[in-house]
């Protein structure tokens, strides 16, 4: 038997795994191009995890029973209807703005909807 003819086999078959491998290394950085930080913008992503998750929880609850007592809906409203709030937006896609366009824009709508009205508050607390 010639073993010296299957070694070269899988010397080959390796060999051609480390190229790939570095071919790979080679076009994929793992960086991406066109971003902030090409803009010059030092981005990090931070992640903040409070000891006591209830507690912020209370916290957020309270934030936005404040934005719905401070006017949210009207403020929405305004927005929307002046032309400020493009539905494809960022506002339009952030907490709070995103529910309660959904709940002016419902289908059917229909006065003292309080069933309507309750899902809003579901959807806007749960977030």
């Amino acid at each position: 038997l010639d073993w010296s003819h299957n070694n070269n086999d899988n010397d080959n078959v390796d060999n051609k795994e480390v190229e790939k491998e570095e071919q790979i290394k080679k076009l994929y950085s793992g960086q991406r191009f066109g971003g902030l930080e090409d803009l010059g913008y030092d981005v990090r992503c931070f992640f903040l995890c409070p000891d006591d998750r209830m507690k912020h929880t209370g916290l957020v609850d309270a934030r936005c029973e404040d934005m719905l007592l401070r006017g949210l809906l009207q403020e929405t409203t305004d927005l929307k209807l002046n032309g400020h709030m493009p539905i494809d937006g960022q506002v339009a896609r952030a907490i709070g703005y995103r529910q309660t366009l959904d709940y002016l824009q419902r289908d059917n709508p229909k006065d003292k909807d309080a069933t309507a009205f309750y899902k809003y508050l579901d959807d806007f607390s749960t977030a």
